[in-house]
This record gives C-alpha cells, sequence and structure tokens, in this order.
C-alpha cells in the first residue's frame, strides 16, 4: 500500500457496536466493541493474501471480508471517526491517546444535542447523506473542519 498506514472505524447496526480497523504489516487488523461493553468483544486479522490481486480498494475489501467474518454482513455499516472508540477500555484509539497522542487525528466533527451531548463523530472531509425534512429529495455533503 502507499506510505501512510490506512486506519478508520465504523458504526455498526445502527449504532449497536462500532468497527475499528488498520493496516499493518502485513494486512489488516481489526477490532470489536459493543456500544453496551466497556471492553474488545471480537479481533482478528485480514492478511494481504486473503484479498483477490486485482482489487481496486483493499481497506473496504478488508473490511467487508473482516464484518463477514464475524457473521455481521448483514448489519448497516456507517463509517464515523476512531475518536469514537477512546471510550472503550482496551481500544487502540484510548492507549495512543495517552501515549502517542499525535497519531489520533486532529479535527473531526461532532454532531450533538442540544444539551451538548454527543451523538457521534465524523472524520473531517467525509461525506454526510441526509434526507432533508419535508421533502423528498436527498441530500450530500462534504463536511469539513473550520
Amino acid at each position: 500500500m502507499n506510505g501512510q498506514k490506512m486506519e478508520a472505524a465504523y458504526q455498526l447496526g445502527g449504532g449497536t457496536g462500532y468497527l475499528h480497523m488498520k493496516e499493518v504489516m502485513d494486512g489488516f487488523s481489526y477490532s470489536l466493541f459493543r456500544a453496551d461493553q466497556p471492553r474488545k468483544v471480537g479481533e482478528g486479522k485480514i492478511y494481504f493474501t486473503e484479498l483477490k490481486p486485482s482489487v481496486r480498494n483493499p481497506f473496504a475489501e478488508a473490511r467487508t471480508l473482516a464484518i463477514r467474518k464475524e457473521g455481521l454482513d448483514r448489519e448497516p455499516v456507517a463509517e464515523v471517526s476512531p475518536l469514537m472508540l477512546e471510550r472503550f477500555i482496551d481500544s487502540d484509539i484510548r492507549r495512543r491517546r495517552i501515549h502517542e497522542p499525535e497519531t489520533l487525528p486532529e479535527h473531526d466533527i461532532r454532531f450533538i444535542t442540544s444539551d451538548y451531548r454527543e451523538l457521534f463523530r465524523l472524520p473531517d472531509g467525509r461525506l454526510a447523506r441526509g434526507i432533508i425534512w419535508r421533502s423528498t429529495r436527498n441530500m450530500e455533503h462534504g463536511l469539513y473542519h473550520v
């Protein structure tokens, strides 16, 4: 892959769990978390040799394989900021916040309630899709930290 290692977090099942994936030397490692538990509930690895040689996006294919391996392929998946995983005790994000804060994203977009309770975060520059209320139009906008 390129010089910069890939990393992403995904919300599963409409908020029931999270998948954290990152590129490692020989493939991609992943960890699973349930929203109602403070610890990791699963982990695994997808090796580069498991991916199709002609695939255009190895990271996306590895995500699909990880979800399938864990039996979650019927769950909706949405990308969120890796910082959403900071609250989980054995998440790599929590460890890095303490020991390697420079390796974490500096900016992401927080979605909050009117009383400032965080609902979720999206990585800076990602697309958000939604439906405009009282309309049948779909909207898609890029979100950027300012």
